[in-house]
């Protein structure tokens, strides 16, 4: 992924007709409706079954206290989907565990050796899904609330999209606290929301978190798998980039809602100052491998908003010094001497 080569003739057409319409016009999105009529599906046969593997990583947290286990396993009863078609794996990143639990029959409890992050759970459980014959893999954090019926719908988007390869993953809506985080459509380093309610598939480039999405093992090996240089932050916006640049798309069902905390919408409780500093480097390093020129500008600008935004709610002064620093390494430092110095303080990780 070279970031200096041009724009391809796809993305100039995707981007002149994202210009040319407004969200929910026929042309800028596919909805479902759309979608069903050129999917490659089944025909008058049976439904084709679908089988999904589920990883939850945990750091610093038991199994008890985690909101998306407790609701994961809560949806995973009362399915109507067979329970040999689905798996749970607990992949706990802190060191030495925080003990075996009880654990149902469709649960699997691994302890890293080592924190390598969500890229290295991941991956682990990429490997797993591989091996034992998994179409999809659903990725989790361990803060997120999913509704009951959430794997009784996720199954239904696996088998209605089994056999259409365009889709790499089926992406619900996100929020934290009323506020959406995911997913979005992105153009010239901007987010944009999706209509209220939309279904269906995104001709511009789209971002999801990695929490609640499901990824397809295939398109997942296409990629060489989650990137362990980014392997706690920005994962997701490196993976959405990597599937977008192979030609594939991400299914949003903006219907299916769960909740998330996301720390970095409230950072003085949510949120070490480490983990903001690791934002900050993850951020500008992709920005710098997979971005425009144009879109490194404008992530600048944010950054510049951002720190008055902190100034002006009086966001803890840490918080505001550590973005003051990265924007002035924005500004002064060589962009090859930035990803030099985000290689050599991850790298430590990711062996």
């Amino acid at each position: 992924m070279d970031s200096g080569q041009g724009p391809t003739l796809q993305s100039l057409v995707f981007m002149l007709r994202s210009i040319a319409v407004e969200d929910g016009v026929q042309g800028y999105v596919l909805n479902r409706s759309q979608v069903d009529n050129t999917l490659e599906r089944r025909s008058a046969a049976a439904p084709p079954d679908a089988s999904i593997l589920a990883v939850v990583v945990l750091f610093g947290m038991s199994r008890q206290d985690s909101s998306t286990l407790q609701t994961l396993e809560a949806s995973a009863a009362s399915m109507s989907t067979p329970a040999s078609t689905f798996k749970i794996l607990i992949y706990d990143n802190t060191p030495g565990g925080r003990g075996r639990e009880t654990l149902s029959d469709r649960c699997q409890y691994y302890v890293s050796g080592s924190n390598k992050g969500l890229a290295g759970a991941y991956n682990f459980a990429l490997h797993m899904a591989e091996e034992e014959g998994y179409e999809w893999l659903l990725t989790l954090d361990q803060d997120t609330k999913l509704g009951q019926d959430f794997l009784d719908r996720l199954f239904q988007h696996a088998r209605d999209l089994s056999h259409d390869n365009r889709i790499a993953a089926i992406a619900p809506c996100v929020a934290d606290h009323g506020v959406v985080i995911s997913p979005h459509s992105l153009f010239m380093g901007f987010a944009k929301k999706f209509p209220k309610h939309f279904e269906g598939l995104s001709e511009r480039e789209s971002a999801a978190i990695n929490s609640a999405t499901a990824w397809r093992v295939s398109a997942l090996r296409a990629i060489g798998g989650f990137n362990p240089l980014f392997w706690l932050d920005y994962l997701d916006c490196w993976v959405c980039h990597a599937i977008h640049r192979l030609g594939k798309r991400i299914y949003v069902d903006s219907t299916i809602v769960i909740n998330h905390e996301l720390s970095l919408l409230d950072k003085d409780k949510r949120m070490k100052k480490e983990r903001y500093a690791n934002f900050l480097i993850a951020e500008s390093a992709f920005y710098d491998l997979y971005k425009t020129r144009i879109d490194g500008l404008f992530l600048t600008l944010r950054i510049s908003c951002r720190l008055v935004k902190q100034i002006v709610m009086g966001e803890d002064t840490q918080f505001g010094l550590l973005t003051r620093n990265f924007l002035k390494r924005r500004l002064l430092v060589s962009k090859a001497a930035r990803i030099a110095e985000w290689r050599s303080s991850v790298e430590p990780v990711c062996q």
